[in-house]
């Protein structure tokens, strides 16, 4: 849907000029998340609730994941290299090239281990 506004530049009784300018209504951006996830393994992230306001639809995706890294597309995956709270930026463009940006967050994190040697010996804190 676009709004339309009507200019008129005119003087006292006058009408010199009319003129109706479309203007394009941005498309909706969700950058979906928050997102986890562990340094070194993958990390999915969505942007298809992302849409084009009807009739227009939105025809690219492109992701910044707060380490200098950035891909494009809907559905992109990234790995983490350190631990930390990162900002992620998704800029999509309709086909009319109307941009929308939007923001969202990934908590990477050190995976936990767990001793070999404490297997089957980690009891449960609940009753059978």
């Amino acid at each position: 849907m676009r709004k339309s506004y009507l200019f008129i530049l005119a003087t006292i009784g006058t009408v010199l000029s009319a003129a109706t300018v479309a203007v394009a209504q941005p498309p909706l951006c969700d950058a979906g998340g928050p997102y986890a996830g562990f340094v070194g393994k993958v990390v999915q992230f969505d942007g298809t609730r992302s849409s084009g306001v009807p009739p227009h639809v939105i025809v690219l995706y492109e992701w910044q994941f707060g380490d200098g890294a950035t891909a494009t597309g809907p559905t992109p995956t990234h790995v983490y290299a350190e631990a930390a709270v990162y900002d992620i930026v998704l800029r999509v463009t309709d086909d009319q090239q109307t941009q929308s940006e939007c923001t969202s967050t990934a908590v990477i994190t050190l995976p936990t281990t767990v001793e070999v040697s404490t297997w089957g010996k980690i009891k449960s804190i609940y009753r059978d």
